[in-house]
Protein backbone atom coordinates (compact mmCIF):
# COMPACT_ATOMS: atom_id res chain seq x y z
CA UNK A 1 0.00 0.00 0.00
CA UNK A 2 1.58 3.22 -0.73
CA UNK A 3 1.06 6.15 2.01
CA UNK A 4 -0.97 9.31 0.46
CA UNK A 5 1.32 12.31 -0.47
CA UNK A 6 1.13 14.06 2.46
CA UNK A 7 4.73 15.30 4.60
CA UNK A 8 2.90 16.10 7.90
CA UNK A 9 1.17 12.30 7.58
CA UNK A 10 3.95 10.64 6.82
CA UNK A 11 6.83 12.37 9.56
CA UNK A 12 3.95 11.62 12.40
CA UNK A 13 3.78 8.23 11.11
CA UNK A 14 7.57 7.48 11.38
CA UNK A 15 7.63 9.22 14.84
CA UNK A 16 5.00 7.19 16.25
CA UNK A 17 5.55 3.78 15.14
CA UNK A 18 2.01 3.05 14.56
CA UNK A 19 -0.89 2.11 11.71
CA UNK A 20 -0.70 5.11 9.17
CA UNK A 21 -3.62 7.20 10.27
CA UNK A 22 -3.69 10.60 8.98
CA UNK A 23 -3.07 13.68 11.56
CA UNK A 24 -5.33 16.91 11.58
CA UNK A 25 -3.75 19.97 11.20
CA UNK A 26 -3.88 20.87 15.19
CA UNK A 27 -2.22 17.34 16.14
CA UNK A 28 0.71 18.09 14.11
CA UNK A 29 1.40 21.85 15.85
CA UNK A 30 4.19 22.65 18.04
CA UNK A 31 2.91 22.71 21.83
CA UNK A 32 3.47 25.56 23.49
CA UNK A 33 5.50 24.19 26.34
CA UNK A 34 9.19 23.35 25.36
CA UNK A 35 10.01 19.56 25.35
CA UNK A 36 12.05 18.07 28.02
CA UNK A 37 15.84 18.51 27.53
CA UNK A 38 15.29 21.47 24.44
CA UNK A 39 17.56 24.53 25.29
CA UNK A 40 15.32 26.39 27.71
CA UNK A 41 15.02 23.42 29.74
CA UNK A 42 18.49 23.48 29.73
CA UNK A 43 19.12 27.73 29.82
CA UNK A 44 17.21 27.01 33.28
CA UNK A 45 18.97 23.91 34.60
CA UNK A 46 22.62 25.88 33.81
CA UNK A 47 21.66 28.97 35.77
CA UNK A 48 20.53 27.23 38.69
CA UNK A 49 23.58 25.02 39.25
CA UNK A 50 26.43 28.33 38.87
CA UNK A 51 24.14 29.78 41.42
CA UNK A 52 25.62 27.58 43.88
CA UNK A 53 29.05 29.52 45.13
CA UNK A 54 31.87 27.01 44.31
CA UNK A 55 33.27 25.87 48.21
CA UNK A 56 37.19 27.39 49.01
CA UNK A 57 39.65 24.89 47.84
CA UNK A 58 43.28 25.48 49.64
CA UNK A 59 46.53 24.28 48.28
CA UNK A 60 48.53 21.68 50.52
CA UNK A 61 51.97 22.87 52.10
CA UNK A 62 55.13 21.57 51.61
CA UNK A 63 57.05 19.61 54.54
CA UNK A 64 60.12 20.77 53.85
CA UNK A 65 61.77 18.32 55.94
CA UNK A 66 59.94 15.51 55.07
CA UNK A 67 62.55 12.81 55.22
CA UNK A 68 62.96 13.97 59.11
CA UNK A 69 59.58 12.78 60.25
CA UNK A 70 60.53 9.06 61.32
CA UNK A 71 62.85 10.63 63.75
CA UNK A 72 60.72 13.14 64.80
CA UNK A 73 57.81 10.69 65.42
CA UNK A 74 60.45 9.17 68.05
CA UNK A 75 60.77 12.78 69.90
CA UNK A 76 56.96 13.36 69.55
CA UNK A 77 55.90 10.08 71.19
CA UNK A 78 58.36 10.33 73.96
CA UNK A 79 57.03 14.23 74.36
CA UNK A 80 53.52 12.70 74.87
CA UNK A 81 54.32 9.36 77.15
CA UNK A 82 51.38 8.85 79.23
CA UNK A 83 53.55 7.97 82.66
CA UNK A 84 55.21 11.76 81.80
CA UNK A 85 53.92 14.31 79.83
CA UNK A 86 55.13 17.02 78.06
CA UNK A 87 53.10 17.80 75.39
CA UNK A 88 49.35 16.68 74.38
CA UNK A 89 47.38 17.01 71.42
CA UNK A 90 43.97 18.52 71.00
CA UNK A 91 41.57 18.28 68.44
CA UNK A 92 39.67 22.00 68.24
CA UNK A 93 36.11 21.16 67.17
CA UNK A 94 34.22 23.79 69.26
CA UNK A 95 35.37 26.90 71.27
CA UNK A 96 35.94 25.34 74.54
CA UNK A 97 38.50 23.06 72.91
CA UNK A 98 40.90 26.02 72.99
CA UNK A 99 41.22 26.23 76.98
CA UNK A 100 44.55 24.40 75.87
CA UNK A 101 45.68 27.87 75.26
CA UNK A 102 45.72 28.90 78.95
CA UNK A 103 47.74 26.02 80.14
CA UNK A 104 50.55 27.69 81.89
CA UNK A 105 53.77 27.58 81.25
CA UNK A 106 53.53 26.03 77.60
CA UNK A 107 53.69 27.20 73.75
CA UNK A 108 50.91 26.19 71.26
CA UNK A 109 51.57 24.61 67.75
CA UNK A 110 48.77 24.02 65.48
CA UNK A 111 47.70 22.54 61.87
CA UNK A 112 44.76 22.51 59.81
CA UNK A 113 44.03 19.69 56.99
CA UNK A 114 42.47 19.80 54.26
CA UNK A 115 39.55 17.56 55.35
CA UNK A 116 39.51 20.29 57.97
CA UNK A 117 41.23 19.05 60.80
CA UNK A 118 42.66 21.15 63.41
CA UNK A 119 44.57 20.00 66.29
CA UNK A 120 46.96 22.18 68.52
CA UNK A 121 49.83 20.62 70.14
CA UNK A 122 50.18 22.19 73.29
CA UNK A 123 54.61 21.90 74.41
CA UNK A 124 55.95 22.01 77.87
CA UNK A 125 58.70 25.44 77.63
CA UNK A 126 61.27 23.73 79.26
CA UNK A 127 61.04 21.15 76.38
CA UNK A 128 62.18 21.61 72.87
CA UNK A 129 59.72 22.79 70.36
CA UNK A 130 61.42 20.41 68.13
CA UNK A 131 60.29 17.72 70.10
CA UNK A 132 56.45 18.25 68.81
CA UNK A 133 56.77 18.91 65.15
CA UNK A 134 53.78 20.33 63.39
CA UNK A 135 54.20 17.49 60.69
CA UNK A 136 53.54 14.72 63.84
CA UNK A 137 51.26 16.77 65.18
CA UNK A 138 49.45 15.96 61.94
CA UNK A 139 50.51 12.55 61.56
CA UNK A 140 49.50 11.49 65.48
CA UNK A 141 46.84 14.01 65.91
CA UNK A 142 44.89 13.44 62.85
CA UNK A 143 45.87 10.39 61.24
CA UNK A 144 48.75 8.29 59.56
CA UNK A 145 49.46 10.79 56.05
CA UNK A 146 47.94 13.44 56.92
CA UNK A 147 51.20 15.74 57.33
CA UNK A 148 50.89 15.63 53.47
CA UNK A 149 47.65 17.26 53.63
CA UNK A 150 48.35 20.40 55.59
CA UNK A 151 46.97 23.50 54.51
CA UNK A 152 47.55 25.96 57.12
CA UNK A 153 49.94 25.76 60.06
CA UNK A 154 51.89 27.94 62.66
CA UNK A 155 51.94 28.67 66.47
CA UNK A 156 48.37 29.79 68.35
CA UNK A 157 47.91 31.57 71.60
CA UNK A 158 45.63 34.03 73.66
CA UNK A 159 47.49 37.30 74.51
CA UNK A 160 46.53 39.24 77.58
CA UNK A 161 42.63 41.00 76.52
CA UNK A 162 41.55 37.42 75.50
CA UNK A 163 42.14 37.70 71.70
CA UNK A 164 43.50 34.27 70.10
CA UNK A 165 46.40 35.34 68.00
CA UNK A 166 48.13 33.22 65.28
CA UNK A 167 51.42 33.40 64.07
CA UNK A 168 52.47 31.81 60.49
CA UNK A 169 55.78 29.95 62.19
CA UNK A 170 56.86 26.49 61.22
CA UNK A 171 60.18 25.33 59.85
CA UNK A 172 58.82 22.70 58.16
CA UNK A 173 55.99 24.16 55.96
CA UNK A 174 57.16 27.72 56.10
CA UNK A 175 53.80 29.11 55.66
CA UNK A 176 52.96 32.60 54.73
CA UNK A 177 50.77 35.15 56.67
CA UNK A 178 48.14 34.42 53.52
CA UNK A 179 48.35 30.57 54.87
CA UNK A 180 46.62 31.61 57.79
CA UNK A 181 43.33 32.13 56.07
CA UNK A 182 42.07 28.68 56.42
CA UNK A 183 42.58 28.13 60.41
CA UNK A 184 40.89 31.82 60.61
CA UNK A 185 38.13 30.52 58.76
CA UNK A 186 38.10 27.51 60.38
CA UNK A 187 37.75 29.35 63.46
CA UNK A 188 35.62 31.47 62.41
CA UNK A 189 32.76 28.80 62.07
CA UNK A 190 33.04 28.33 65.42
CA UNK A 191 32.49 31.73 66.38
CA UNK A 192 35.71 32.70 67.62
CA UNK A 193 37.66 35.86 65.79
CA UNK A 194 41.81 35.61 65.54
CA UNK A 195 43.82 38.09 64.92
CA UNK A 196 47.32 37.24 62.23
CA UNK A 197 50.55 37.66 61.33
CA UNK A 198 54.18 37.77 62.79
CA UNK A 199 53.81 37.99 66.86
CA UNK A 200 55.61 36.98 69.66
CA UNK A 201 55.13 33.19 70.93
CA UNK A 202 56.14 33.07 74.40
Amino acid sequence: MRFPDNPTYEINSWLSNSDPKPQSATSSAPSSHPPQGSSNSFSNSSSWQTSTPPQTSYDVLTNKKARDLNAEKHLAIAALNLRNPRAELVTVDTPGSLKILSKPNTVNKFVLTKDNQMIIGNIDKDVPPKWLSHPTIAEIGAGSGQSSNVVSAGYIKKDFTGQTRLSNTSGHYQPTVRDLRPTQEHLRNMGVDSTKGQCTIA
